[in-house]
């Protein structure tokens, strides 16, 4: 697409992934989930959000639906809008935009929710990137080794870690990880380590789980194998905070190449 070229609604079509922030809210608040575009005007998918519960230190995830329409201005900027509303439900700027066959399709774009999270009280703004539209999602998306960095928020005190992930293929995984967290005093830091091995789920849309459901993520980059869409990429969130600090972690977990 040139400088000359103006967006359209058809640049924007397929199935996107992507992970939210919440900012400014009463507790951490974290989102991922699926949004696909129909190239036309319609917009449906899904939002799974990780929000404060009843009691303190409780956390609930809300499983959203997604339905409405979507406008692409000129400039690749544009809005939704809910099926039963007229304000803006989400503002967007395509970000990346890439061939697709003969044709050019976004592969990126960046959002920011109109309405505060009714929940934690959070502006949520968050990134989404294109999933091929060949080949499935099965347990043996998870192949290899993947490399995760997590960062804890809302806590007593930061938190911050790296593991390292082997997935199996066939729903087995181990991990090695390293923290940095609160030592014996507030301002002394240790680095622990730790370890990790069961089982993990993909679904078909993308999304799953590890650790007995512990951990919840969706695929956000991936590569079409035999058929098999491979993840490159996946964001992840904890069910539940921390139980030593109280921070809530999030993070992005990417494949090492073979």
């Amino acid at each position: 697409m040139t400088s000359a070229e103006a967006f359209t609604n058809f640049n924007l079509q397929g199935t996107y992934a992507f992970s939210g922030t919440g900012w400014g809210g009463q507790a951490p608040l974290a989102s991922i989930g699926l949004l696909i575009f129909d190239g036309k005007e319609n917009v449906t998918g899904l939002t799974l959000q990780n929000v404060s519960g009843n009691r303190f230190g409780e956390r609930n995830f809300l499983d959203l639906s997604v339905k409405g329409t979507y406008k692409v201005n000129p400039n690749g900027t544009g809005t939704t809008l809910p099926a039963e509303g007229t304000d803006p439900e989400m503002l967007f700027a395509i970000v990346r935009i890439d061939p697709h066959g003969d044709i050019r399709i976004a592969q990126e774009f960046s959002f920011v929710v109109r309405a505060l999270e009714p929940v934690t009280g959070s502006l949520i703004t968050a990134n989404a990137t294109r999933l091929p539209d060949k080949g499935t999602f099965t347990n043996a998306s998870l192949s290899g080794t993947y490399i995760g960095a997590a960062v804890g928020r809302g806590g007593q005190t930061p938190g911050a870690g790296f593991g390292v992930v082997t997935y199996d293929g066939n729903g087995q995984f181990s991990e090695s990880n390293i923290s940095n967290v609160q030592a014996g005093s507030f301002s002394d830091r240790a680095f622990v380590a730790g370890s990790d091995q069961g089982v993990y789920t993909v679904n078909a849309n993308g999304t799953g789980t590890v650790a007995g459901g512990g951990v919840v993520f969706v695929i956000t980059r991936a590569e079409v194998v035999n058929g098999v869409k491979r993840a490159l990429e996946y964001a992840f969130i904890l069910r539940n905070l921390v139980p030593t600090t109280g921070s809530h972690f999030t993070g992005i977990t990417k494949r090492l190449s073979d």
